[in-house]
């Protein structure tokens, strides 16, 4: 979930430009649209993460980025919408965590897994 977008979406449903560390203080103040909004994107988070749990079972879901740090906030809610969506023995064997990086930890992450796959490529072409 891309925190621009987040913030697109409360700017146009408050009527006022507000970026997404405001969309999460409005709604932690209790503005009912700010919360819907919030709510609306956790509902979406949880299915995305379901998709995940249930598609791959990984042992660990990372949640990073200034959106990721928002939602930690609310973990107790994200994570009853996940158990709603996922396999509860999938579920089970997954654990979420919230990471506190900055956004260009994925640009670092998808930049790394660039030169690995070339390396690994490149190891697939030489003879012998």
């Amino acid at each position: 979930m891309a925190g621009p977008d987040l913030a697109g979406e409360a700017s146009r449903r408050l009527g006022r430009p507000v970026d997404t560390a405001g969309l999460f203080e409005l709604a932690d103040r209790g503005d009912t649209t700010a919360e819907g909004v919030v709510a609306e994107a956790t509902e979406a988070l949880a299915a995305g993460l379901a998709i995940i749990v249930n598609g791959i079972n990984p042992e660990r879901l990372l949640v990073g980025g200034s959106v990721g740090q928002a939602f930690a906030r609310r973990e107790g809610d994200l994570r009853a919408r996940l158990a709603r969506r996922a396999y509860k023995d999938a579920l089970a064997t997954t654990r979420l965590v919230f990471l506190d990086l900055g956004k260009d930890t994925s640009v670092r992450g998808g930049a790394a897994l660039v030169l690995y796959e070339r390396e690994q490529a490149s190891f697939s072409l030489r003879p012998g």
